[in-house]
């Protein structure tokens, strides 16, 4: 269970100004036009405080699909030229390189559909552990499958 600070103060006020309101004699107008300000208050307060939020975590959609493309186009080009890079004049070699790095383009770009598909239902989840993060850049195994040996690398 995830509880929001804010949320909960909030929450504490609105009830410490029902408790209070109820406590009022019924007679008693002064205090509870008083009581009806610091209401409308707070619920400005309240109100600006989820705007200022919403405005810290929003980012607009088409922003976000114009920086995913960029970065997708960069990724992609360097992506097929490493092939050409690496291997040199080794066709065979070459070849290897450019179908490996092609199944990672398509990997990526199934998981960015995957994400954008999420986002549209509105079923997003950011939580990642260190285990997701260790494919970029992080000590892999090397099996046979990848064009090493099987088993794990020693350390």
């Amino acid at each position: 269970m995830q509880i929001e600070s804010a949320e909960v103060v909030l929450w504490l006020q609105d009830q410490a100004v029902a408790a209070e309101l109820a406590n009022q004699p019924e007679g008693n107008v002064a205090p509870m036009s008083e009581h009806r300000a610091e209401l409308v208050q707070e619920q400005t307060r309240r109100l600006r405080l989820q705007n200022e939020q919403a405005e810290r975590e929003l980012v607009p959609a088409n922003e976000v699909q114009h920086v995913f493309s960029e970065v997708a186009t960069i990724f992609s080009t360097q992506l097929d030229a490493l092939a050409g890079r690496l291997a040199g004049g080794d066709a065979v070699e070459r070849d290897r390189i450019f179908n490996e790095c092609r199944r990672i383009r398509l990997e990526t770009a199934d998981a960015l559909e995957a994400f954008a598909n999420d986002c549209d239902r509105g079923v997003v989840d950011t939580s990642a552990t260190e285990a997701d993060a260790m494919g970029v850049g992080g000590k892999q195994a090397q099996t046979a499958e990848r064009g090493g040996r099987a088993g794990p690398v020693p350390q």
